[in-house]
């Protein structure tokens, strides 16, 4: 469980990689948008790249493995220790 600084990390690892509905529908285009709407992963694998929105979307949205350094740097502020005592990344 996140203590509030924790939930405060978690807002800006997010909000501060554009990981929002506007900034992942950016990133997807139209059709990988939805594609993954209807549940098609595939376009939206092909979509992204290396960038840490990126990173974030194929951890929490299309739920594959990305490298761990990947992960520390795009949830940094906050710690993978962190995000896995939150449940966020296992």
């Amino acid at each position: 469980m996140l203590d509030a600084d924790g939930v405060v990390r978690v807002r800006d690892a997010l909000s501060g990689n554009y990981c929002t509905l506007d900034g992942v529908g950016r990133l997807l285009g139209p059709a990988a948008s939805a594609a993954l709407a209807r549940g098609d992963r595939c376009a939206a694998a092909l979509a992204v790249g290396n960038d840490h929105l990126s990173v974030l979307v194929r951890l929490f949205l299309l739920c594959v493995p990305v490298p761990p350094a990947a992960a520390a740097a795009a949830l940094a502020p906050l710690s993978p220790d962190d995000a896995a005592a939150a449940g966020l990344v296992w």
